[in-house]
């Protein structure tokens, strides 16, 4: 039994611990891309409630972490409690369900199947006066 439970253990280590970690670095390198096609500064300062997104300012150099939103260039929410009501405060969701929950949620980044997958909404990046560029356009809806 105890070496069922150690073969166990050390295929979830090697295996599912490397996927996280790839999962992070994937995703900072496609926040720092979104990010920066609206914001255009040498360091962009991300409010984040979620401990998991915390991963993802590790293997940033462009995304720094703030402790408030008022801080925040732009504020990350991964769940629907974080969801801030203070419609000056552009939001950018990580699940396409927080897009429908408030109106100033701007866009998702969010992974489907394993495979990331982008969504703006055009009248909330018209309504905080946000270009994203080219790169980005084939992502914006026009409602959701």
């Amino acid at each position: 039994m105890l070496v069922y439970i150690v073969k166990i253990s050390l295929f979830i280590y090697f295996t599912i611990t490397p996927l996280f970690a790839y999962d992070s670095k994937t995703a900072a390198i496609i926040y720092e891309k979104i990010f920066k096609s609206f914001i255009d500064s040498e360091k962009i300062n991300i409010y984040a409630e979620s401990i998991d997104f915390s991963e993802v300012f590790k293997h940033s150099s462009l995304l720094h972490r703030v402790y408030s939103p008022l801080e925040a260039d732009i504020t990350v929410v991964t769940k629907d409690d974080e969801i801030i009501k203070d419609k000056t405060l552009i939001l950018f969701a990580t699940d396409i369900d927080l897009i429908k929950k408030s109106s100033n949620v701007i866009g998702a980044f969010y992974w489907d199947h394993g495979r990331p997958k982008i969504i703006f909404i055009r009248s909330r990046l018209k309504y905080y006066n946000l270009d994203i560029g080219y790169f980005f356009s084939k992502y914006i809806k026009d409602d959701f």
